[in-house]
């Protein structure tokens, strides 16, 4: 009841202590039990994961692909969210002994999620069942070739749905507009816990142990959801875990960057350990950053974090270069007086980067910005948005002038 107590106090006082009011307030936290979970968030607040669409469905295609002894791809994506969650789901199995491989697309060479080059490095692996975690939920042609091939497709995801859901054995995601889940702010690492909860429900698998908690909230900070409801309580316990250096990985990448005697906090994971992940997939080789997440090996965590180091330098240079370049254009050319998106393409511009340089340019001018970068006359790149703007839906609104395109 002390709690509640300087809630009332809070929220009557004047001065530097109604900022905790405001931002409850602001938080829409106006109820006690709200404040109570905001400020201390349990592990047995998480919903039932069977609250998600097509739950069910996915554990008993798991569960049959595991009877069956079958071979598990798990496909995910090549940013921290997808690395993280692959890595998640990859443990889990593999702890209880169930056979299973990864597989990250490339980004400059098979593009964002499920692709053509997908299926056939997942069917060159003698994929019987694929999971999705962080992709897949516009991927209706080629969910449609895989199960046309004989591999059951299970997709889990969070981006926005399109206009028709792939023909897949199941398709979790709580953006679906049937879908009656308490929340939408779960990311793909997020998904892919509640997949793992329902799994241990059903097949009375081997819990997560604490360590892969970090990976969760990894992933959920980087992705940079709102860190309130689950969100809020699953980053948590994996600031815990990483405070604890439980994960080898994590421990060796945060030595490379961080000091020992601060503690570790979602700042930590926003500005320090996300980047250096991140900088692998967007060089396109994000498989030494799936590596340092799963690693046992001290020496071997020990050499991918120095790895990790060094392709973020490189990676800043190259952001610090296209985003220089970037601001003269706009500078010379943007008419400020209208209401326009900026929109920036050009040849040779490093489509790894150029979604950093597109948030750096929002921050800048304060409206939304795509840029694009090109080779061969095709180009490919990144949006970001301000304000209440749905970039989203602008894009959805040019599609006839896109070959493909998706995000949240």
């Amino acid at each position: 009841m002390l709690i509640q107590k300087e809630w009332r106090i809070l929220d009557e006082a004047v001065g530097t202590a109604t900022l905790a009011a405001r931002v409850f307030a602001l938080r829409q936290l106006s109820e006690d039990s709200a404040r109570q979970q905001f400020l201390n968030p349990q592990l047995d607040a998480l919903y039932d994961p069977f609250l998600l669409p097509d739950m069910a469905a996915a554990c008993q295609a798991i569960q049959q692909a595991i009877l069956a002894n079958q071979l598990i791809i798990v496909h995910g994506d090549y940013d921290v969210d997808g690395l993280t969650a692959t890595a998640l789901l990859v443990r889990f199995l593999r702890r209880n002994g169930i056979a299973c491989e990864p597989l990250i697309p490339d980004r400059l060479v098979d593009g964002y999620g499920l692709s053509e080059n997908s299926v056939a490095r997942a069917k060159a692996l003698g994929a019987q069942t694929l999971i999705t975690v962080d992709c897949g939920v516009t991927s209706v042609d080629v969910v449609a070739d895989l199960e046309q091939a004989g591999v059951a497709v299970v997709i889990t995801d969070h981006h926005e749905c399109g206009p028709v859901l792939p023909a897949a054995r199941a398709v979790v995601n709580p953006k679906r507009t049937d879908s009656q889940y308490p929340t939408t702010s779960l990311c793909g690492v997020g998904i892919t816990f509640k997949l793992i909860q329902a799994l241990e429900q059903i097949l009375h698998l081997d819990a997560l142990d604490l360590a892969e908690y970090a990976l969760v909230a990894l992933g959920t900070v980087a992705d940079v959801v709102p860190l309130l409801d689950e969100n809020r309580i699953l980053v948590r316990e994996g600031l815990k875990a990483l405070n604890r250096r439980l994960h080898l990985g994590l421990s060796a990448l945060a030595a490379q960057c961080t000091s020992s005697d601060k503690p570790i906090d979602a700042t930590t994971i926003g500005y320090s350990l996300a980047p250096r992940l991140n900088a692998a997939g967007r060089l396109g080789a994000a498989l030494p950053a799936l590596e340092l997440l799963l690693t046992d090996d001290p020496a071997r965590a020990a050499q991918l974090a120095g790895q990790l180091q060094e392709l973020n330098s490189q990676r800043q240079a190259l952001e610090a270069a296209i985003l220089s370049e970037a601001i003269d254009e706009i500078e010379q050319s943007f008419d400020f007086g209208t209401t326009n998106l900026i929109i920036l393409a050009r040849e040779g511009w490093h489509t790894g980067v150029v979604g950093i340089v597109c948030s750096r340019l929002v921050d800048l001018y304060q409206r939304p910005v795509i840029v694009l970068g090109g080779d061969n006359g095709h180009f490919k790149g990144s949006a970001r948005t301000c304000g209440t703007f749905d970039i989203l839906e602008a894009i959805r609104a040019g599609a006839a002038f896109t070959r493909t395109f998706g995000g949240h």
